[in-house]
């Protein structure tokens, strides 16, 4: 994955296993999270991050992400599964179309995985594909130095 790429990654995934849930529960255990990304267009560097939240941080993820289509988007459909939920994306992006499929696992509380498929078709570009990979686990409760809704730099590192 290439650092403009990601961008969008880093504000969508932790958005979109919290959305996984549904709006009517918190889901993942309040604290600090780690959250790590590798794609199948960059398969020998991860990108890892931390984010500190609660159920007020995580319900406004969720909000955000599952009211409504976000927008731009023609499609937004949620399946959700005794162990999660497939999220399906249709979206106009920079003149072209960004589609994706994703799927969320828990395992509890304290882990998810999410896989995710994107195709995005751009005027005079080739097509862009990638299928990203990310693990979100719960370390701790949050450090002093954060507050819920807190983010650390996103990192890249050899795998």
């Amino acid at each position: 994955m290439k650092n403009g790429r990601i961008a969008g990654v880093i504000a969508g995934c932790l958005c979109l296993a919290a959305a996984a849930h549904g709006e009517t529960s918190s889901y993942l255990r309040p604290g600090l999270w780690s959250v790590t990304l590798s794609g199948t267009s960059n398969p020998d560097y991860v990108y890892t991050f931390r984010m500190c939240i609660d159920q007020a941080s995580e319900r406004r993820l969720v909000t955000h992400t599952s009211e409504r289509p976000p927008e731009g988007c023609s499609k937004y459909e949620r399946r959700f599964t005794s162990t999660g939920a497939v999220i399906d994306t249709v979206c106009s992006l920079l003149g072209g179309t960004s589609t994706t499929h994703r799927v969320v696992t828990y395992t509890g509380d304290v882990s998810y995985t999410m896989t995710m498929h994107a195709q995005r078709t751009q005027p005079n570009k080739p097509l862009y594909e990638d299928t990203i990979s990310e693990k979100g686990a719960w370390q701790s409760p949050c450090p002093s130095s954060m507050k819920p809704g807190d983010m650390t730099q996103m990192t890249l590192a050899p795998k």
